[in-house]
């Protein structure tokens, strides 16, 4: 049986200027399946608001868009080993010298973006951690993050996880767009819980580039996981 609701990503949640956000468009999608890790492709550009249908089976769900399907979750295993946390300061320091301040490709994202002011955008930008590897970036979330319990809402888990896995594929200058987000989540933190954002490249593989990323509790414990593919703009 197929049964069928309506969401709307408004324009406040861009990605790139002219679409919405990958990781709240896969997070708003994954959280009509009731499993620990979704696998969600990104078959199109998601429109901002306009209304998409997700169309939910027992297994699956789409998002669709004028009849075109714009994206395609389902249950996976999430495998990725999560390193040791960044301690907050050193997260906080890694952000500050962030090359992504100047020189950004999607400068208004929602969740990246260096144009937007603190309380309209995230402002996640991960910088490098010496030579460890790492990317790493810290998050207060506010308290319009959040649902009616106070705790900080899925889609924004998984936009937090998002972002920074590109800061990891991007690295050596490409251009690249989310192809493809598989994210587990542990536990929604509270809002204004001070959480790190860590991320990592894993490989890549031709104009694929595969990256990882964890987020953080105040404790070190892990709220949330991802594995993403970005893939390289020609």
């Amino acid at each position: 049986m197929v049964t069928m609701t309506t969401v709307i990503v408004p324009g406040r949640f861009c990605g790139p200027p002219d679409s919405a956000n990958g990781g709240i468009t896969a997070g708003l999608l994954a959280t009509h399946l009731p499993f620990d890790a979704v696998e969600v492709t990104l078959r199109q550009p998601p429109p901002l608001d306009a209304p998409m249908d997700v169309r939910l089976t027992c297994e699956a769900a789409d998002l669709v868009s004028d009849g075109a399907v714009i994206a395609s979750a389902r249950a996976a295993v999430l495998a990725v080993e999560v390193p040791a946390p960044v301690p907050y300061d050193a997260a906080v320091d890694a952000a500050a010298a962030s090359p992504w301040l100047h020189d950004h490709p999607y400068p208004t994202c929602f969740v990246c973006g260096p144009a937007r002011e603190p309380g309209d955008g995230l402002r996640i930008m991960p910088g490098p951690v010496g030579d460890t590897g790492l990317h790493a970036a810290t998050w207060t979330p506010d308290t319009d993050h959040g649902d009616d319990d106070g705790l900080v809402r899925p889609e924004l888990i998984w936009a937090a996880l998002d972002c920074p896995t590109g800061f990891a594929a991007m690295a050596d200058g490409a251009i690249s767009i989310l192809g493809r987000m598989t994210a587990g989540i542990t536990r929604r933190p509270p809002v204004g819980a001070p959480l790190v954002v860590v991320s990592w490249l894993i490989d890549i593989d031709g104009r694929k580039q595969h990256a990882a990323s964890a987020l953080y509790d105040p404790d070190g414990a892990v709220v949330g996981s991802a594995r993403a593919t970005w893939i390289e703009l020609r």
